[in-house]
């Protein structure tokens, strides 16, 4: 960020926040469930990506589409175990 002329001055507190926010909606979905193990690691995945594309400066519609593009459509498995 600073070799872009970025402020860098959050960038601990940010690495904390997002840490902070997977493990509770980790803890959150080992108790509930209500989503698969793909469905959530998408839509965290696409808040932590358009979060750093709007702090990196690349807020516009078609950098921020193609970032999320990185975050595959969860896929839905009948009856697996491990995502229930």
């Amino acid at each position: 960020m600073r070799a872009q002329g970025r402020d860098s001055g959050g960038a601990e507190a940010w690495a904390h926040g997002i840490i902070g926010m997977v493990q509770t909606a980790g803890e959150w979905w080992l108790e509930r469930r209500t989503m698969s193990r793909d469905a959530l690691t998408n839509y965290l995945s696409a808040l932590i990506w358009g979060g750093i594309a709007g702090v990196a400066g690349l807020d516009s519609p078609t950098a921020t589409a193609d970032i999320l593009r990185l975050v595959p459509e969860p896929q839905v498995h009948e009856g697996s175990v491990q995502d229930r």
